[in-house]
Formats: structure tokens, sequence, C-alpha cells
């Protein structure tokens, strides 16, 4: 993808960050550049506080220098997206602001990419001492220390991807392709990332020691050991998101788990001795130690790698790599209807932007998938799921398959996928992707249905599943939709499951078709005995129904059975053929799907039997729930007469004139009455069967897929996308501060006429100064609420709001006695509320507690028994203040660690929701709703807290979407001026219209005599 009006060939990306102190020899070098090809230098200012901007002005007349500000996340991988967004070049050369560059760097870096795709070169290490030295001194240290005029190396596959993100070029099309760099990783390991990426994609990076830089070492031992630190801790990440465990060089042997002990004994070594001090390297020693021990905490074990972000900044791609997709099948050469949808699922996904990968427990040939199911993998990835060891195969079955989907989990959920996609049979792992979908072939029933001692055991075996792997839910509840196969077995779904599920139907790839039909009658499944009760194609009925019509053996008709047949099943083959006796019935054992193909295209009927002399309503797993083989049939433009239930009815039934039967006697009936129609209404009854099969292929399943993950990544399965359910009813919006209405319920206040009281609006007497007040520029709290109070006036100015500000203190104000006076007081007003609105059906709306939750048990405990002394009288009165003290420090301790994910959940916020829900939850003349925490839910959306306030309060959450109008909330909450950078510092999410959420989610608290909501019967789930 060469961009035509191109006016330089070469692009030079620099990010910066407050980088003018290291910046003025970089460029230095790049101006006085040798034998180099018109180009341009791109400085990306990633949020610098330096003047840079007026810094490079002098540079301006000596390169082609462009200013581009990247402030809107921090990290190089963002800054240099955002500077491949405005490159002009078709080939990118990379560096930093603080290095210096070779005097032939951008002619050997451009000739390099003349002849690879990317590449990365070498660095020699510098001091700063050395640098201050100057240009000439820098590049004679660097001649001397890495010869130049070296040629490229050969690029060759490494176990663990390296790329010098600060020495490296790129082609335009290839980072179009790959997406850009991810910008949710940093500190180094966002380099190696895109070399990951890069190799999983087939482009192996080539080594170009001609293309040289000297790179600055970070002076002091504060510096080494911080850097070292969190170059540690993202290793682990870029393990666990690339599954390089075992490639790693820092984690071979195991060594590195008592590396700290090996630092501690060295430090102890080295005071003791005068000679051989080395403070910071081993301060770098230490650093890697201690951030790797955190990042496999973080990563590895707590599993909280951030999702990919790749093209978020801009790059040329324009839209986010969607990440991986883990399509679940072992078993997959058993080559039967699910196997098939499964690899048509990592196809379809792979169409759709994500890296697909296949885990199954078969050594599976990317070739035999080819020849069986006619399917390129292409780059799709196969991951081995582990096997147990033999003697495990002794252990009952219930145990063994505990062990066996433990084992699988824990190798899965190491890919933190974006998509997981569960297809196999009778499956109940927990989904483990940032979405989850169950492909549900049929549900099996969930009931144990044993008896007596037995009973007890598997229930045990239950419960131990949902605890330890499914995190104490049912395994439906980790799953974001379950897709049905077909109408037919959606029904069984709700039925058995009491789950809503979507149709996907499976994807029938399309058979050629010939205008000649053969006089030949086509019959394709496994050639396994019937047992009863259990599925089966029922060839023997087929077979010797056909052996009894002998006017069409007299007129030159075949029947040819096509279908697996392992060794276990010739017997089976050997009584069908029995049964066929002398009439011209062709078997085709284990045929190849070229084969196949070509019956598919020259038969003129298709016979299908499946489900015949079973209770389709008793044993409804017996029946054909789809029907691919039908579909693929009438592909072919082959006519089916299918016996009539499940599936295959549905398939069918939309073309008139295809054959239906309940007996044999109406199979021979329907097949005689198709054979007579004349040749044009023969030819036209299989042009429409094509036509119905075209709505079964792979373009249509990847256009539902796509559509049902679009659906539910914007939340459409939380509920109707309209505010009607608020629409003639009295709302009252509980804000716990001000500004938390707008950010959170914009779309409420803006949909309909509002009552929003803001809870914490008090100001304290005499005023008081905090770390909070500070932080928002203002001297203490009387100043900070005077502006607060104006901007929340401001932000309302034009709603139909009805604002009340109750004077009760925000928690960085008040005292535990303080604070439980108010909330009793709220408690009184909200109850005068209630009764006023009595007759009106009226509705609360809370906040849902949203933010990186608060992990408090010790605390919980201590609360209690703070509680239980200051209910006794006598001595141990003393001792509630110093007990209710500590508990406040431990508590402020796990605030401040939880803080170090993102915003912890906010105090406030719970008080507010938790004081309402005591009052409200009982309270049949109300409904309660919550409202999703804004910005708390970009670091830990509200789903896990209103579960929990749920379920404390004995109620049942229903969730709702409304989709926002951003660019009406934007102007509302700009007014919070003194807010707005103080909560989102990295980011600045809350002041840009683009990057507000697009939803806002609330969840509707039902109780038994909830009063109904009002929603139109045509948006209804």
């Amino acid at each position: 993808m060469i961009r035509p009006d191109s006016t330089v060939d070469v692009s030079v990306i620099i990010p910066c960050h407050n980088s003018t102190g290291t910046l003025g020899l970089q460029l230095d070098a790049l101006a006085q550049q040798v034998g180099a090809p018109p180009f341009e230098v791109i400085i990306a200012d990633n949020g610098s506080g330096d003047g840079l901007d007026e810094f490079i002005r002098p540079w301006q007349e000596r390169l082609n220098l462009r200013y581009v500000e990247a402030r809107d996340r921090q990290g190089p991988a963002y800054a240099r997206n955002v500077g491949m967004s405005v490159a002009d070049g078709n080939l990118w050369l990379f560096c930093d602001s603080d290095d210096v560059v070779a005097r032939d760097w951008v002619a050997e870096g451009s000739s390099a990419l003349g002849s690879v795709e990317v590449f990365s070169g070498p660095g020699l290490r510098a001091t700063d001492e050395e640098l201050r030295r100057g240009l000439p001194q820098a590049w004679q240290t660097l001649d001397a220390g890495l010869a130049p005029g070296e040629p490229l190396g050969q690029p060759i596959a490494r176990p663990w991807p390296i790329l010098l993100g600060g020495n490296s070029g790129l082609r335009r099309d290839l980072a179009i392709e790959v997406g850009g760099y991810d910008a949710a990783l940093s500190h180094g390991i966002e380099d190696n990332d895109l070399a990951a990426r890069l190799q999983a994609a087939g482009h192996l990076i080539t080594p170009a020691p001609g293309v040289r830089i000297l790179y600055r070492e970070r002076a002091g031992v504060g510096a080494r050991f911080h850097s070292s630190r969190l170059s540690g801790e993202w290793h682990m990440a870029m393990c666990e998101r690339h599954d390089l465990w075992k490639a790693s060089p820092h984690l071979r042997g195991g060594a590195w788990r008592v590396e700290p002990l090996r630092c501690l004994a060295n430090a102890v070594r080295m005071t003791l001795s005068p000679r051989n001090r080395d403070w910071a390297g081993l301060a770098s020693r230490m650093g890697l130690a201690i951030g790797m021990w955190q990042g496999w905490w973080r990563f590895g074990v707590r599993k909280k790698l951030p999702g990919p972000e790749t093209g978020i900044g801009g790059t040329a791609s324009a839209t986010p790599h969607p990440g991986e997709a883990l399509v679940f099948m072992p078993g997959i050469t058993s080559g039967g209807g699910a196997e098939r949808y499964a690899v048509a699922m990592v196809c379809a996904l792979a169409e759709l932007g994500y890296d697909p990968i296949l885990a199954t427990n078969d050594s599976t040939d990317p070739g035999w998938i080819d020849d069986h199911f006619g399917v390129d993998l292409g780059n799709a990835k196969v991951l081995p799921l582990p096997e147990l060891p033999a003697w495990m195969h002794a252990l009952p079955r219930a145990i063994f398959d505990l062990l066996e989907e433990w084992s699988w989990q824990r190798t899965m959920s190491r890919r933190s996928p974006a998509v997981f996609v569960d297809c196999l049979y009778r499956s109940e792992l927990a989904g483990m992707g940032d979405l989850s979908v169950y492909i549900c072939h049929f549900p099996h029933r969930l009931g144990i249905s044993y008896r007596g001692p037995r009973r007890i055991y598997m229930a045990t075996i239950k419960l131990l599943r949902n605890k330890f792997l499914h995190k104490g839910q049912d395994f439906r509840e980790t799953y974001d939709m379950v897709c049905a196969n077909s109408e037919f077995t959606a029904g069984h779904i709700r039925d058995r499951w009491n789950v809503e599920p979507q149709i996907l139907y499976p994807p029938c790839p399309a058979m050629p078709a010939m205008t000649d039909r053969l006089q030949r009658i086509l019959v394709v499944g496994r050639m396994e005995a019937p047992v009863p009760g259990v599925p089966n194609k029922r060839l023997d009925i087929l077979v010797s129904t056909f052996a009894r019509m002998d006017d069409l053996h007299e007129n030159g008709w075949e029947l040819h059975v096509v279908g697996a047949c392992p060794d276990r099943s010739r017997p089976y083959l050997d009584e069908l053929k029995r049964l066929a006796g002398g009439t011209p019935v062709v078997f085709h054992r284990d045929a190849e799907y070229d084969e196949l193909r070509a019956l598919y295209a020259t038969s003129t009927l298709y016979w299908h039997a499946q489900g015949y002399g079973e209770d389709a309503s008793e044993h409804p797993e017996t029946q054909e729930h789809f029907g691919m083989t039908t579909v693929e049939a009438m592909s072919g433009g082959t006519i089916p007469v299918v016996i009539d239930t499940a599936g295959p009815r549905e398939v069918v039934e939309k073309v008139p004139g295809c054959g239906h039967w309940v007996t044999p006697e109406q199979l021979m009936d329907e097949t005689r009455r198709i054979l007579t129609l004349p040749p044009a209404d023969l030819t036209d009854l299989s042009q429409r069967c094509q036509d119905r099969a075209r709505e079964f292929d792979t373009p249509h399943f990847a256009q539902r897929l796509s559509d049902l993950l679009t659906a539910s990544r914007a939340g459409s399965s939380a509920g109707p996308d309209d505010a009607d359910w608020l629409h003639g009813r009295p709302v009252l919006v509980l804000s716990p501060h001000l500004d938390d209405a707008l950010f959170s319920a914009s779309e409420v206040i803006r949909s309909t006429t509002t009552e929003v009281w803001t809870v914490f609006a008090g100001e304290p007497q005499p005023a008081l100064t905090t770390a909070w007040d500070r932080t928002c520029g203002f001297p203490d709290s009387h100043a900070l609420m005077i502006e607060r109070l104006d901007e929340d006036k401001r932000a309302f100015a034009d709603t139909q709001a009805d604002i009340r500000h109750l004077p009760y203190l925000d928690g960085a104000y008040t005292t535990p006695e303080r604070r439980a006076a108010d909330l009793e007081d709220l408690r009184r007003e909200l109850s005068a509320w209630i009764e006023q609105h009595s007759g009106d059906q009226p509705i609360v709306v809370l906040p849902a507690g949203a933010g990186v939750p608060v992990a408090d048990p010790l605390g919980d405990r201590m609360a209690h028994v703070t509680h239980r002394i200051a209910s006794t009288p006598g001595i141990l009165a003393p001792l509630v203040q110093p007990l209710r003290g500590l508990k406040h420090r431990l508590y402020q301790h796990r605030r401040r660690s939880a803080q170090g994910q993102g915003l912890a959940v906010n105090e406030d916020h719970r008080a507010v929701r938790d004081t309402a829900l005591a009052l409200l939850r009982r309270d049949p003349r109300v409904t309660v709703v919550l409202m999703e925490d804004l910005p708390y839910l970009w670091w830990h959306p509200a789903d896990d807290a209103v579960k929990e306030a749920a379920a404390k309060n004995g109620l049942n959450a229903t969730k709702r979407r409304l989709i926002v109008d951003r660019r009406w909330k934007n102007e509302h909450i700009s007014e919070y001026t003194s807010q707005l950078h103080t909560m989102d510092v990295d980011q600045n999410r809350l002041a840009k219209t683009e990057t507000l959420p697009e939803n806002e989610y609330y969840w509707i608290l039902n109780r038994e005599t909830n009063p109904p909501l009002t929603v139109p019967e045509s948006l209804q789930d």
C-alpha cells in the first residue's frame, strides 16, 4: 500500500516526553546525515511540559521537521502510532529522543527497507558524560564500537522475538497489516510485542548491523532499579500475552525465583568488601528480579493483563486490532459436524481480523483439516491441549474429567483471549475471554439423575467444578452469549437451561452444481450401528428401503452411501451390504472431501433419516439438530427428501416441493413423486434448493457472527437501546458528588425530566485543607466547594433536571459520627420523596459501585469485633477507639494497593447505594436502578459490584443499555473544569467527546412486586 502522493521517501518518527534536555543532540545527528534520501522527521509529543514545540523551532530550518501532539495517553507505543498516522513516507524509521543515530543511519535504514519489510539494528551503550562531549566525539565512539557498512543478516524465527524499538524500520503496508504498536503495553515490552506479532504473521525480523545508534544508559542507582523493575514486570506480561514462558531467556532454569535472595547476599558481600562494588549493576539485577515476581503475580496469576490496543493512536490501519480469538474443540479429528463448525469458526474469526487459535487435544496437521473439511486454516495457530498422565486414566471418570477440564482451562486462560468460543458438545468449561461465546449443538440436561451415594458424589464434583473452575458460578453465567445451531435447538435451550439464545446456523460451504444430473440418490453419514437413545444416521433404514424399490433399479437408479467407517464399525458395514443384497448400492467408505463434492454435484436426490424410530419429544438428543449435510447437498443442487422432524424440517420447509417423510413407505412415495416431475420443474426445484442453501453459506455465517460479536460488545444483550422505561414516571438520581450524575447518567438526564440530588455537597466548618483540595488546585475546602457548586449549576443550566444540593459532607471532610448522622438524615429525606410520589411508580437511580475493589476481609472482621466491644459495657470500652483507628489504617493501606491498579471503588458511592437500598429494597412502590460509575468503570466495570449488592439485598438485576449522545454529554460535563483533569490524569478521557463511552449501563433491581416497566414490546430482549 504505497502512498502515491508522498513528497518524501522516508519518515523518521521520534516519540518525546519531556526530552528537551537530550533531543537536541539527536536532531543535530539527523541534520548532518550523509547519503540519505529525502526524509522527514516527526516529533510525536507525548504530553511534554517542557516547551517542546518551541524548543524544536531552530531545527526546522535544517530539517523537514513536523510536530504532532500525542497527549491522549502515555507511552512511546501510542506516540509512535500517532507519528505513523501523519507520516508521508512509505518507509518508516524509529529512533528515540535520548539516543544518537549514526551519520549514515537514514541512508542505511532506508536501504535496508528497500530489501526487507522490517529490520532491527544494534545499539552501543553510552553514558551521559560521553554524550555531553558533542556529536563528533559520539560518532567516533560509535564507529569504534560498531563497524559501519555491515551487510544485512539473515531473518530467522526466534523463540523470544526481539525488536529494538529505538533503532528499527518498518514498511508502511506492513505496519498497517499488523496495526502498529500496542498502546496498552509499555516499558520496552511494546517493541518485543510488535516483534512477536510480526513473527506470528509470517514476517521475520532482519538483523541490520549497519544501522547503528548510541543509546543512553540510565544513570544512578535509583533510576537503574526503577527502570529494571518495570522491565521485569512487563517482561512477564510479554510471556503471558504470547505464551512465551518457556522461551523467556530470564526464566530458563527457574533461577529467577531465588534471584532476590542472591541480590541480597551480594549486597551484604559488597557492603563488607570495599573492592568490586557495583551498586548500579546490583540495583538493575534486584529491580529486574522484583519486577519479575510482581509481573508473575499480576499477569501470570491474577491475569490482569491489559487487552490488546493495537492501532490506538491513529495508525493507518484506522481500527484497533481486536486481539486473539480462541476456539475450543477437543477431538477435531473426529471429523463430524461439530468439528466442521469449529474449523469454520476459526476461519470466520480470522476474516473478522482476530488472531485465531484452535485449541484441541489432537496432534492436528493443518493439511489434514484441509483434506477432510476443505478448509485452509491460513495463519491460524493450533494450541495443543495437555494430556493427563496415563495413570490418571484409572481414576473415576468424573474426577478424571474434572482434572482434565482444570488442565485445559489453565492452559487456555493464559492466552487471555479477546474472544473465547466453546464448540464442544456437552461442555461445562467456564468462559475465559473478554467476550465468551458458547456454541450449543444441543443442551444437555443439567440435573443430577443419580440416586443414593452416587448422587452425593456427583453433586460434590459439580460443587467443586463451580467453586474452583467457575469462580462460584454456574458455567452458563460465565458466557456472554449462548448460540444455538437451529430454532429447534434454541427451543430446548430455553426449556432446559432457562437461557435466551442467539441463532447462529452452522456455515455450510457451497458445493459445485452440475446441470446434467445422474440417476443417483445420495446418503451421507457415519457408518455406525444404531443404539436406542443415541443419535444415528439410520443408514440401515435407507439401504433397506432402497432395496425394495425395484422400479428404480430397473430404470438405472443407484444409491450411494458416503461416510466415515472406523474399524470397529466394519461389522455394521457388512450388515448394510447384506441389506442391499444385489441392488445397485455403492458404499464410499472414508471418502476424500473432493470425492464427496463430486457426488453432491451430480446426484439428483438426497436422503436423510436421523431420528427415525425415536420419540422427538422424549429424546430430542437423538434428532438431527440442524443438518449440515442436507444443506451441502442442496447447495450442490441435489433435492432433499428428509425425515419430517427437527433440523432437517427447519432447513427444507421454506422450499415447497422438497420431500418429507415419517415412514419408509412415505419415503418411497415422496421419492417417486419428485422423480416423475417434468424436467423443467425438477430443474426449478433444484435451483430453489441452491438459493435456500446460500442462506447458510460461509459469508452469511461470518456476517451473522460479526453482528453478534459487535452487538454483544456494544451491550445489545443488556437490553433495549431506548429510555422509554423511564418515561411517564418520576425519576430521582442520587449523585454522590457534584458531577457524578452527568458523568454516569447523562442519558437519563437528557431524555427525561429528572430530579438530581447531590448528596455530599456540604462544606465543613471551619474550612479544611486536604490532599484532594490541593490536587484540584485550591487552598482549602471552602474555595473548592464554591467553585464546584458553581460548576454544577452551569453544567445543568440548559437541562430539564431539578437539582438539589444536600448539606452532607464528602468522605474527605467527614468523621464516622457525622457520616452516620448524615446518612440517617438522607434516609428521612428519601422516605419523604417516596411518600410524595408513591402513587406514580417512582424510579430511584443510585451509583452501582464500579472501580477496583478494595478487598478488606480483616477490616470486616475488625468492624464486627469493634461493634461487639462497643456494645459491651465495662473495661473493654477504652479499646473501641484504638481498634477503629487500626481498622481505618488497614483499610487505607488496602485502598492504596487497589489504587495502584486504577481508580478504586469510591466509598461515598457505596455509602449512598447501600443506604438507599436498605430503605428501598422491600418497598413495592419504587423501582431501584443502579448506574455504572464513570470514570471508575474504565478500571473495573460495575457488573461484580451489582451482583454483590443485588445478592446482599435479595434482588435480581436486569441490565439495560442506553446509547450516549457523546457531544451533548461532553458539552455539559466540560463545565466541571476542577475535576476533569484530575480523575484520569494519564489519558484525560473525560475531556474529549471521542473518548467518552458510547454506552451507559443501568441495572434494574427486580423483586416480585416491582411495578412493571413500560418497555415497548418491540424493544424487549
